[in-house]
């Protein structure tokens, strides 16, 4: 049988994909489109016709798969770890876990949410490349890293695969990256030619990067703010706890799709007690923003509105 899996386009998207192809192959099942989504697309996506009628890509649908992202009823595998996953509250009501339907918020990676469920509830037995896979997940999608200059240098290979997964190009290569990672080793998908130039031209780009943070941030008490230029740096998210390591707050203002991406996260290297959660704070004063406890972001249409709410999350964290 064909599945379409719809997933995050980042890192642990890909990898809970990769998860989720190596469990239905292993059952005799595959994929039939491979499908990155992000929060733009939102206001479709909870229209309950959306996997019918949208144009993410042509020919004949397959039953749902949704990994990573927000919940859709219509979904029949559906693994989510983000705590703010409902963007309609009937069907937030309505839901009940399952088997193959499960939100675990306290799940560091949907990766490893992946493969724990289908352990358990589809005999699913993973490779140690898998479980290795789930394991750097943890590390990549909760800032678990051992400290900013890790995040900077990226000297680990599943830390150099996360650079090539931010670069735009990555989704036409998902039906070959996704399979690369059930395959081969993590060190050995890194090198691909297309890897290793993402890697050479991000180690370039980190040097004008941090100068660029040095000159253009904006430090209010614990508040790092920064507005970057669309597609002229890495985005270098923990470069401001690398510059500033005093610093308990970073925002960064982005643009993409015509569209401007607010992110907004705590310095996970800084030992002060953190009591607000990011996540369920913007999704209260910014109508689609979300997140989890110590990470989170928006959308907005415009340069003005995203700088306006940074300023809201100054004042708020600065109090």
């Amino acid at each position: 049988m064909l599945y379409d899996i719809y997933f995050h386009d980042d890192f642990d998207g890909r990898a809970s994909a990769a998860v989720m192809l190596d469990f239905l192959r292993s059952r005799g099942d595959d994929v039939g489109h491979y499908t990155p989504v992000d929060f733009s697309i939102q206001n479709e996506w909870v229209k309950e016709r959306f996997f019918q009628t949208h144009r993410l890509f042509s020919g004949k649908r397959n039953p749902v798969i949704v990994l990573d992202f927000l919940y859709h009823p219509k979904a029949v595998f559906w693994f989510d770890h983000h705590s703010t996953a409902f963007r309609k509250e009937d069907w937030k009501k309505k839901f009940r876990q399952s088997k193959f339907q499960k939100w675990k918020p306290n799940y560091f990676s949907c990766c490893h949410l992946v493969m724990d469920a289908l352990k358990k509830e589809g005999g699913y037995s993973p490779s140690v490349r898998i479980e290795e896979l789930a394991r750097w997940l943890d590390v990549i999608d909760a800032a678990r890293y051992d400290s900013a200059k890790q995040t900077i240098e990226k000297k680990e290979s599943a830390l150099q695969l996360e650079i090539y997964t931010e670069d735009p190009r990555v989704a036409k290569r998902d039906i070959w990256f996704i399979n690369a990672l059930i395959e081969q080793s993590l060190r050995s998908i890194t090198n691909d030619s297309m890897i290793k130039k993402c890697i050479q031209k991000y180690q370039q780009e980190v040097r004008a990067g941090l100068a660029y943070y040095k000159r253009n941030s904006k430090i209010y008490g614990v508040i790092g703010v920064i507005t970057l230029p669309k597609n002229k740096f890495k985005l270098l998210r923990y470069a401001p706890f690398y510059l500033w390591p005093n610093l308990l707050y970073a925002v960064r203002i982005t643009r993409k799709n015509g569209s401007f991406i607010l992110s907004f996260g705590v310095n996970p290297w800084h030992h002060q007690e953190k009591n607000i959660h990011i996540g369920n704070f913007l999704k209260k004063h910014f109508p689609g923003a979300g997140g989890h406890k110590n990470v989170g972001g928006g959308t907005f249409n415009s340069k003005k509105e995203a700088e306006c709410a940074a300023l809201e999350i100054v004042k708020k964290f600065n109090a």
